[in-house]
């Protein structure tokens, strides 16, 4: 088994994408909208088994929230390895995301990677994205796309934005066409990408854009994630139509 610190130092690259640092600002935010507008709001989820060479490693889940023509998104990861009752690697990743149209308005994150506590801030001005974080700090494309995989938007970038440190990637992404997968016994229709370049990882969207999988390597291990809970409306084709 490679030294779990390698781990902690790879995360970054290919997790990051919150929920329980901003759980107290949703709350209070929550308490003061009506509660007609809370009826009207349509809301879905995306969860995700993580696996690390095919045993469990942790969940990933996706929130979204569409309100007054703004959609919020929260995401939380968990991952821990164990060894009997120890537990030898922790990573939390919380972020919050908010899009106007296909465009991203602001994103905060905050990550514990097994005792490194990292934040990251992003707010757009402009066409420009002000990023804020450990490995980048100033302003970047407003085509620049964040590492959550969620935003079928990924595919169409070449510029993704790490949400866990900040730091700016370049990506090439190569369409791999169409593959059935089976998740919980049920066919799905998705589309494969690659995408290489400072980030490599595997995705696939279903025919709603929804994202439905993903897998790459972490330090020679294989990390895979296994839909459990998908949207069951259209929110991701009504929001990011193709370009």
């Amino acid at each position: 088994m490679k030294p779990l610190t390698h781990i902690g130092r790879s995360m970054g690259v290919a997790l990051t994408v919150g929920s329980v640092a901003f759980a107290p600002l949703a709350f209070a935010d929550a308490r003061e909208k009506s509660t007609s507008e809370a009826e009207t709001a349509l809301e879905e989820r995306t969860q995700f088994r993580v696996l690390r060479n095919g045993r469990p490693f942790g969940t990933h889940t996706v929130t979204f929230a569409e309100r007054n023509g703004e959609l919020t998104v929260n995401i939380e990861i968990d991952l821990r390895v164990r060894f009997g009752p120890f537990v030898l690697f922790n990573y939390s990743h919380q972020n919050e995301e908010k899009w106007q149209g296909n465009e991203l308005a602001s994103l905060r994150s905050v990550t514990n990677n097994n005792g490194e506590d990292l934040v990251v801030t992003i707010d757009r001005q402009g066409d420009d994205l002000d990023v804020d974080g450990k490995n980048f700090e100033g302003l970047a494309s407003g085509q620049c796309v964040p590492t959550s995989y969620w935003n079928p938007q990924t595919i169409e970038a070449t510029c993704l934005i790490n949400t866990q440190t900040g730091r700016v990637m370049s990506v090439d992404v190569e369409p791999l066409g169409p593959e059935n997968l089976i998740m919980n016994g049920t066919t799905i229709s998705a589309q494969k990408y690659q995408v290489d370049g400072d980030l490599t990882i595997t995705l696939w969207y279903d025919d709603n854009n929804n994202w439905v999988k993903s897998a790459f390597s972490l330090d020679n291990n294989d990390v895979e994630y296994e839909l459990v809970d998908a949207p069951e409306g259209d929110l991701m084709l009504a929001w990011f139509m193709p370009r």
